[in-house]
């Protein structure tokens, strides 16, 4: 079993953590989870940065999910998909900011998974990310629940060339298979951008399955 998770998890963090060549050897660091309001994306335009942002749903995945995103956000062009994330095994969908600087990635994998397999699989992947990427804090993880879907997420912080990258990584089931979504912004953005990620996850419904 462990053999078995370890090489379909190092699969599935391919795919998404490729993002970004990462440089230095980082600490691995544990510290406190930081806590902050989520802002309802209910509400036509949500604050971040001094900005006023609007908010919107956008149905993804040929119309098996609904995420609620900012209406700015576009889908990034395969051009710069290639450049910003090098691995062949980069995300199939990637909404972006107009400057390329806050992401939002989406990867329906071809790896199965069972209900009763989620708690190994959360164990598994936290255990292979903390030995794997060159992670500088590891801030929180958790489970959280999406309708009748478990979701795990793990947030960390991790180091790209000439800048550190904040991740909110995490996963659920659709369709018998793994969805793998990241949401990443620069460190300096975490603070305003952290607490609109958890709501987007938040926002997420599950409409077509079978």
């Amino acid at each position: 079993m462990e053999q078995y998770w370890d090489t379909k998890i190092i699969s599935a963090m391919n795919e998404r953590l490729d993002a970004e060549e990462p440089v230095g050897e980082g600490l691995k660091e544990e510290i406190r989870p930081e806590t902050s309001e989520q802002p309802d994306l209910n509400q036509p335009l949500i604050v971040i940065n001094g900005e006023r942002v609007p908010f919107g749903e956008r149905s993804i995945l040929d119309d098996r999910l609904i995420v609620t995103v900012p209406k700015t956000f576009h889908e990034m062009t395969p051009e710069m998909a290639s450049q910003k994330y090098p691995s062949e095994h980069r995300p199939k969908l990637i909404l972006t900011n107009g400057e390329n600087t806050v992401n939002l990635s989406f990867n329906h994998t071809a790896d199965t998974i069972k209900a009763d397999e989620f708690d190994v699989l959360m164990e598994q992947m936290a255990k292979i990310l903390k030995q794997t990427q060159k992670i500088i804090e590891w801030i929180e993880q958790g489970v959280r629940e999406l309708g009748d879907k478990k979701v795990g997420y793990f947030e960390f912080v991790t180091p790209v060339i000439n800048a550190n990258l904040y991740n909110l990584f995490f996963f659920t089931e659709l369709e018998g298979n793994l969805l793998l979504v990241t949401f990443n912004c620069l460190n300096q953005e975490k603070e305003a951008w952290r607490p609109v990620a958890k709501s987007m996850l938040d926002s997420i419904r599950f409409v077509k399955e079978g």
